[in-house]
């Protein structure tokens, strides 16, 4: 027996897609548009009153300096798909997001996404550095011998690759490192697998 699936499931190749393709319709028909620059970001005007709205997949923020037009546009979007208003944003992919309304200010920060990189790499007891991979240089060319095996290359594609999100999100002190780590992704040796736990990063 065969069966036709009409929609579809989470997880399918193609599921992503068209995920975006149904919420930019939803998103067009409730007056929103997309930016140029970013497709990623929708900007609604009422007047000269302006709410923005950014999605990742299928986590999505909105801001406006009007709370009713904020709450409106949220309601047409949970009356819409199955949600769950989770609130003030606090944390979202790794970053937290402080906010001081007496000060008028917003900072961000991964020190809860660092925290647990330390300690999913076992590193809570690394030494911190002033200047993360200061005089760190990668040479790609290293003897067989020393070439990490397949567990230990994961370990350290993992671990560069977390090191570049930090660089790109909040960290960009951590971007020359990120990058020099990054040339030997394809073919490590042990001491680089050594020098980003010991002494690399701060």
């Amino acid at each position: 027996m065969v069966y036709k699936l009409e929609r579809s499931l989470y997880g399918l190749s193609q599921s992503p897609a068209l995920w975006s393709d149904t919420l930019d319709k939803s998103l067009t028909v409730f007056g929103w548009k997309r930016t140029q620059s970013d497709p990623c970001v929708y900007v609604y005007t009422s007047g000269n009153i302006i709410v923005i709205l950014t999605v990742y997949v299928d986590d999505i923020l909105i801001t406006g300096r009007d709370q009713q037009l904020v709450d409106q546009k949220k309601k047409e979007l949970t009356d819409r798909f199955e949600m769950t208003d989770m609130g003030e944003v606090k944390r979202i992919l790794g970053i937290d997001v402080q906010r001081d309304y007496e000060q008028g200010t917003l900072a961000i920060s991964q020190e809860h996404y660092v925290n647990a990189l330390l300690e999913r790499f076992g590193m809570q007891e690394a030494n911190p550095v002033s200047t993360p991979g200061y005089g760190a240089e990668i040479y790609t060319d290293q003897p067989q011998d020393q070439i990490l095996g397949p567990t230990d290359m994961k370990i350290y594609q993992s671990m560069t690759g977390s090191i570049l999100y930090l660089a790109q999100c909040t960290r960009f002190d951590l971007s020359y490192a990120a990058l020099q780590l990054s040339k030997a992704c394809s073919n490590p040796a042990q001491f680089f697998l050594s020098s980003t736990r010991e002494d690399s990063f701060g």
